[in-house]
Formats: structure tokens, sequence, C-alpha cells
């Protein structure tokens, strides 16, 4: 106030107060196309701030100002035949925001179409000073559909595709989520899969972008350097908002167990990335028909992705990769019989087939009462012997352990009774011995 005072005393004008640019800008906001369920004014102003925030944009203080267009696409808009076809739509978006006379410090918010209207108007109007911030812009150098077809037009429904948003002075910034079609279309349509996921995109992701709640988390967390999701260019700011689950998978939830589609994922994902050519976003890139692939790295990256998926999908489901046992860790299901378990098998299959055949010959040519079976099932002693080892080669450590300490004091107290035995065989044979010479001396 004491400033303005003093220079209109210098030029001998009555005091004025002339505020700053800043203090009389204001935010405009143009809307999507009316179609679909679309948010209320509150929720897309909400929207707004969400964005604001996850960009570190600070908009002009004061509420926003609404260029309310009709943002029609004739017919299937809203007010259906009554509506404006789109490229009259876009024109009225575009010559409502040039009645308001943008200048510096102002910000121009747009959505969808609206962002589509506002490349016009600023096509039209190069250094106004405002800032641009357009989402989901069908517009976008690299990406949006309006640029990746440029040049056709669509008669019965007056769509032009109108180019690139032109990069001439004004600081934008132009944020794209990733699949969406009309804003991250395929470089190589030919590639019928990423071009499917993208048409998708267009139903899953576009619009429902307005209701992410935690949109300023994901801008806030676009890696800066990573050219993927993050490039700066002149005046621009591109920004690629991740989307972690394909388009292309989402019909399926509900139907396909969850973690198989968490599997599958992955190497679609490499597959349908083949589709695109993300070096610029700057640069107006067209449609293209076929990308330079190298088919070992994309073997290569297939195989990675595959792995991947799989690990996330066993997660998923709530499995984990069982760590490597060591020789001393092997897991007891896992763990052989020892050597003594395999000698008492082979045992018992030598005695039970020693006794099939002594009762065969037993037997000459009449039947004995267990030739008949023997004959019915051969092997069946085998059989029954295996099955009644098959508990044993199953069990747990502890109780393998408990049978081989039975086994041992088994064999030692053969061996006691063994020479206990022998030296009960060996003493008659010493008096046997002794008698001849008693004799002799007799």
């Amino acid at each position: 106030m004491a400033a303005a005072g003093v220079a209109a005393t210098v030029v001998g004008l009555t005091p004025t107060l002339v505020a700053s640019p800043q203090l009389l800008a204001q935010t405009y906001y143009l809307r999507g196309t009316n179609i679909g369920d679309e948010p209320t004014d509150a929720e897309f102003t909400a929207f707004m701030g969400r964005v604001f925030a996850g960009t570190a944009t600070v908009p002009p203080s004061g509420p926003p100002t609404k260029i309310d267009y009709n943002a029609g696409f004739w017919p299937v808009s809203h007010g259906g035949l009554d509506d404006l076809k789109w490229d009259a739509s876009v024109s009225q978006g575009a010559a409502l925001l040039a009645d308001e006379q943008i200048g510096d410090g102002d910000v121009v918010f747009a959505f969808s179409q609206g962002a589509v209207a506002a490349s016009k108007y600023k096509g039209e109007h190069a250094n106004t000073g405002a800032t641009f911030v357009l989402v989901e812009n069908p517009n976008r150098a690299n990406g949006g559909v309006l640029s990746r077809f440029a040049g056709l037009k669509i008669p019965i429904l007056d769509v032009t595709f109108s180019g690139a948003t032109p990069d001439n002075g004004d600081l934008t910034l132009d944020i794209a989520r990733q699949y969406s079609g009309w804003s991250d279309f395929p470089t190589y349509p030919l590639n019928l899969l990423a071009t499917a996921n993208a048409v998708l995109g267009i139903v899953y992701l576009h619009g429902p972008t307005q209701r992410v709640e935690d949109l300023e988390a994901q801008l806030a967390a676009i890696p800066t350097d990573d050219p993927d999701y993050y490039q700066q260019h002149g005046n621009t700011t591109y920004y690629l908002i991740p989307t972690d689950r394909l388009p292309l998978l989402r019909p399926f939830g509900g139907i396909v167990p969850e973690p198989i589609l968490v599997a599958l994922n992955e190497p679609l994902r490499v597959l349908v990335e083949t589709g695109y050519d993300r070096t610029d976003y700057s640069t107006p890139t067209r449609a293209q028909l076929l990308p330079k692939i190298d088919p070992v790295e994309l073997t290569r990256d297939l195989a990675d992705a595959t792995a991947a998926g799989v690990a996330k999908g066993l997660a998923s489901a709530g499995i984990s990769p069982a760590p490597a046992a060591t020789a001393d860790q092997a897991p007891d299901s896992l763990a052989a019989p020892d050597l003594g378990e395999r000698s008492e098998a082979q045992q018992a299959a030598t005695t039970l087939t020693a006794d099939d055949d002594a009762g065969a010959g037993a037997g000459g040519g009449g039947e004995t009462a267990e030739t008949p079976a023997a004959r019915k099932a051969p092997g069946a002693k085998l059989r029954k012997a295996l099955r009644d080892l098959a508990p044993k080669i199953g069990a747990t450590a502890e109780q393998r352990a408990e049978r081989k300490a039975e086994r041992a004091a088994k064999r030692e107290t053969e061996r006691a009774t063994a020479s206990e035995q022998s030296e009960d065989r060996s003493a008659p044979e010493s008096d046997d011995k002794s008698e001849p010479a008693d004799r002799e001396a007799g």
C-alpha cells in the first residue's frame, strides 16, 4: 500500500492498489465427454486436487471456474441426438476458454475431451503465461489416439484426428494412465494383444481415473529417473501412471482363480509392451507397422517374466517356495529308509519267495491249502511284506532312530548269544581231546 502510494504521488495520480497477477489468477477446468457414470462437479474438483497434490502443482487460491461446454459425442453421449458432434463440441470448449482471456498465473485443468479442447486453444494462443494440466489427453504426442492416427477423419461422427498438443511456450503437464487407449494407444497396432489391451483400458482405466482415491500417491511415487514413466521435454513434463493389472485380464476377475491371473500378468505384459515405443513422449508419433524385436532378448524377458509371475501367483495363493534342504536337514518325507530297513525288505522278500516255491514244490501235481491263492495272486506275500514295510519307509526321523536303536540292541543280543553258544561248543571239544592223553598215561 505504501509503495503504491509513493508511486502514485510521483506520477501525480490518485493512489490505487494493483494486485499481483498471481493474486488475480484463476483455475479453469474442462471436463471430459458427458458419457457413462460421470462424477459430480464436487467429485471432479476433488480429483483435480489429487492431481495437483501428486504433481506438486500449486493452483491459484479461490474456487475453480468451470468451462461449461457441451462435452458431447453425438449420438452416444448423455444428450443423445441433441448433443454436439465431436469437432463442434471441441471447438466450443476452445472458444469458451478463449473468452476467459487466459493469462499469466492461470491454470487450465482439462480431462479427456476437455484436454482436446485445451490443446486446440493452446495451438491458437501461444505464450499465454498459463499452466496447462492435461489428464488422459487424446492429443498426447506419443500415445494419444488422435496423434497416433493424425490426419484421419470419421465423417459421420465428425471426429478429426487432430494430431499432437503443441509445445509452444506455456508450461504443461501431460498425464496419462498406462494402457488407457485414449492417451496410451500402442505405437504398433498390429500387435493385436496390445491393441485389445488398450481398448479394454478405455473401459477399465480412462473414466475411472477420476475416482482413484490414491491418485495423489500414485503420481508422487512415479520414478523420475525412469523414462518409461517420466520425461521432460521443452516446457512439457510427461507422466505415465503405472497400471498393475493388464486391462486384458480384468474381464476374467472372479472367473479365473486370482493366482492364475497374477501369474499370467507378467509374461503378457512383456508381449504387450512390444507394441509400444516409449523412447520420446514429446515426438508426435503416428501408428507404425512392425517393431524391431530381438528374439533372444524377448525370449529372455519372457522367461524372466514367467518366473516372476509364477512366484507372485504362488505368493498370492499363500504358497512360498520351500528353501533348499541340506544333507542334515532333509525333509522326513523325502529321506530314504536306512540300510537296515532295506535289508529287512530284501530278507522278507527272499524268505517269502522261497516259501512260495517250496509250497508249490511240495504239492507236486496236487494242491495244498496255500497253492490256489498263490496261483491266483502271484507274489501276494511279497506285496504284503512290502506293504508292511511301507509305514517304516514313510516314518518320521524319530521313529526311524528308535527302530535303528532297537535293531542295534537286537544285533548286540544276537552276537552275545552266538558268543555264548560258541563257548559252550568249544568246552566239550577240549574234554574229548584230553581223553586219549589220559588213556595213554594209564
